[in-house]
């Protein structure tokens, strides 16, 4: 289960007009038609927004991958301060 300050955190992450498309459905309960009036688009517009929303909000509700030593020979600058 994902807590509420991750969910608010991750938000954060999002940009305004992600946000509010995800406000609109989940926070007000607006339709599809009633959301794309207060977004000032066509309702296939916003619904293309909230679902490209929704799934930026997946990605960044996502656990940061972890580097472990096997990445350090891959990518050995990322180890060495930038040089």
């Amino acid at each position: 289960m994902v807590d509420q300050v991750r969910v608010r955190r991750a938000l954060t992450q999002l940009s305004e007009a992600d946000q509010e498309a995800l406000r609109l459905a989940a926070g007000e309960g607006l339709d599809a038609t009633a959301a794309a009036t207060v977004m000032g688009c066509s309702r296939t517009a916003y619904k293309v927004r909230l679902f490209l929303a929704r799934r930026r909000l997946a990605a960044a509700l996502e656990p940061a991958p972890t580097r472990g030593p096997a990445d350090a020979e891959l990518s050995p600058l990322a180890y060495e301060g930038g040089r």
